[in-house]
């Protein structure tokens, strides 16, 4: 099932979003934010790092497997989910959005996989945690 012209917009959206509010506020989302915490154990999401072996994010509901390059977890993952979507590495299929991201030189640095329902409350649960 492709992407429809509501999640487009979204998807957009997002990356407006992120080019002007999120980019210039690194270290203001948290993803230890107590009502993300209680989002992310409802939904059964899974995070891990890109370079983690033996990780079993794939077994969950959600995951998030991606590179931190900045001690803010939070905004490597937007960063790389912006990425994403800018260089459209987002595939819908079976009611999931599925996310990848990579280098310049082709080292992917993201692999999610989340309920597209999902998705955008957790896009929305994230960008609450700015303080």
């Amino acid at each position: 099932m492709a992407i429809n012209n509501k999640e487009k917009v979204k998807l957009f959206d997002y990356l407006t979003l992120f080019e002007h509010e999120i980019k210039n506020n690194h270290g203001h989302y948290d993803l230890n934010d107590n009502q993300l915490q209680t989002f992310i154990n409802e939904n059964d999401i899974a995070f891990c790092s890109y370079q983690a072996k033996g990780i079993k994010a794939k077994e969950h509901e959600a995951y998030f497997q991606y590179k931190y390059t900045t001690t803010n977890k939070a905004h490597d993952l937007m960063r790389h989910i912006r990425n994403a979507i800018a260089h459209g590495n987002v595939i819908k299929k079976d009611g999931y959005f599925w996310l990848t991201d990579y280098t310049t030189k082709g080292t992917k640095t993201l692999d999610a996989k989340i309920k597209t329902d999902v998705f955008w409350n957790f896009l929305t649960e994230l960008e609450n945690t700015y303080h």
